[in-house]
């Protein structure tokens, strides 16, 4: 992050002088840490970093542990609401003063989280701020970022194939390690269809993650391949991967993960025409999403799983489809969209059988 870092490095002079070493030499320790996927002492030293801010009475430092706190809430732990709360309260914060760095790489992971939270209902927003970026001189890698950000929401509209020209557009701006510059690749190529290389890119970069010992990375990587085996209706062999991956999930910090995996392994069940195991797995996949934030996950996860309830024929227990039925829209009604609507009706009419 150039940007970050070139700010970063004018402020630690500031605190030394100022007699404020202490969060210098506080913070340096954490971002070290950060780097290198120490994920214990990273997560321990946020609360102490935060409570040196709060003591010192720096604004915008608030705004860089803020942002700090969010990422490692949704991309190491998995919890999108508490990262979507945090990034808010630092775009916030940053907001009381002129345009500053902090708050720009804040506003960019708020915009990740709305995209994460609801991407289709939050698209046109994220494309609104991304809009308004582009009026503002900005340094570094953050016209990059903005537009890579731009890219994630035109994909979530479905338009593949600008998405992955602006991700390919922005990609060399970034000094990324290869494995995220291969996650990436693997994103962009999946956006517009083409899974095998995909999911090969995936298979690459979840190995470069392992001799780093980025071992969260890895896992999203290997789940991220197991997805594109199922979207080449490999599904014998999705289940296959997850299967090896879960051993390394259920361990982890990331519960998000551990509920990727369950919905993985009930759309390779579903697909096998094993509509029983498919209920069973989608039920664990929410309940263990339940509470995180990922509210258009939980949703379209719903509405798989009451496709399997009408292959298994519950229909023809009136009350009980009903009860289900309902239940699924409570999940739609939580969203900022309306398109999944469509998807519901068709289950209930029965076109979606």
């Amino acid at each position: 992050m150039p940007a970050l870092r070139q700010w970063l490095d004018g402020e630690y002079p500031r605190l030394e002088s100022e007699g404020k070493s202490a969060l210098v030499s506080c913070f340096v320790t954490f971002n070290e840490a950060y780097f290198r996927s120490d994920y214990t002492l990273a997560l321990d030293s946020l609360p102490i970093l935060a409570e040196l801010i709060d003591a010192l009475d720096e604004r915008l430092w608030r705004v860089v542990i803020g942002y700090y706190a969010a990422s490692a809430n949704l991309h190491w732990l998995g919890y999108l609401s508490t990262a979507l709360d945090l990034t808010t309260q630092a775009v916030i914060e940053s907001s009381r003063g002129r345009l500053n760095i902090p708050g720009l790489y804040a506003r960019e992971l708020m915009l990740y989280a709305w995209l994460e939270t609801d991407r289709v209902g939050y698209s046109q927003a994220v494309g609104d701020v991304v809009g308004e970026m582009k009026e503002v001189a900005l340094p570094g890698d953050l016209p990059a970022r903005f537009k890579l950000v731009e890219a994630y929401a035109l994909a979530a509209l479905g338009n593949g194939e600008k998405a992955r020209s602006l991700a390919l557009e922005a990609l060399p701006r970034f000094d990324w390690p290869w494995p995220h510059r291969e996650m990436l690749q693997a994103a962009a190529l999946a956006w517009v269809g083409r899974w095998e290389d995909s999911q090969r890119l995936y298979r690459s970069a979840a190995e470069g993650f392992d001799r780093e010992a980025m071992f969260l990375d890895r896992n999203a990587a290997l789940l991220a391949a197991a997805d594109m085996m199922l979207a080449r209706t490999r599904y014998r062999d999705a289940a296959a991967l997850v299967e090896e991956t879960l051993p390394l999930v259920e361990p982890s910090i990331n519960v998000a993960h551990l509920a990727e995996s369950y919905r993985l392994l009930a759309e390779s069940c579903l697909g096998q025409n094993d509509a029983v195991g498919a209920v069973g797995y989608y039920d664990r996949a929410l309940g263990q999403l339940a509470g995180l934030g990922w509210r258009r996950t939980e949703a379209e996860i719903a509405l798989r799983r009451l496709e399997a309830y009408r292959s298994l024929g519950m229909q023809s227990r009136p009350s009980e489809w009903y009860a289900a039925c309902e239940e699924a829209r409570r999940w739609l009604n939580q969203l900022r969209s309306t398109d999944l609507y469509a998807w519901l009706d068709a289950i209930e009419s029965g076109r979606a059988a």
